[in-house]
């Protein structure tokens, strides 16, 4: 504030100034939409790279209330030090969503991405992939809810 304020009004003083700025600043920025929750996605990346691709199409939406920071690292030739990859994306993520699809609980992947989540204390959410498909609930995973917008935005709101 002090800086800004000897920019703005140079002789008037840094404080006086900075306080004059900052509450402008306030006034003006009063309903700056709220900050989005980032998000770390992991999925079974050999079935259903397709799902994270539509997770990160609705995290484009101009009211979308999450970004997708990161997802599923490991790949089918997966390379070396992808654990400190992925343990430094979900330690930056505020929430961990596990898109479920049909062979996700047996992911290997996925598996130690959760157990990263859960080591770094992030809460983790399943979303139904596809909801005509077989599916199990992934374990130790938090609660499974059906992939709809309102769901998301509901989650993701607080």
């Amino acid at each position: 504030g002090a800086l800004l304020g000897q920019m703005a009004a140079p002789g008037v003083g840094g404080t006086l100034g900075g306080a004059a700025v900052a509450k402008l600043a306030s006034w003006l920025f009063a309903d700056a939409p709220a900050r989005k929750k980032k998000i770390f996605v992991s999925f079974d990346v050999d079935n259903d790279r397709a799902l994270k691709h539509l997770l990160v199409g609705q995290s484009l939406h101009s009211d979308s209330p999450f970004e997708v920071t990161d997802g599923s690292l490991l790949e089918a030739a997966p390379e070396r030090g992808w654990q400190a990859k992925a343990q430094a994306a979900i330690k930056r993520a505020d929430l961990v969503i596990v898109l479920v699809g049909r062979d996700t609980h047996r992911a290997a992947g996925v598996l130690q991405e959760i157990e990263m989540a859960r080591l770094e204390r992030k809460p983790i959410v399943q979303l139904i992939g596809r909801r005509n498909d077989n599916y199990r609930r992934v374990a130790n995973a938090g609660r499974l809810i059906a992939w709809t917008w309102p769901n998301l935005k509901k989650l993701l709101a607080s």
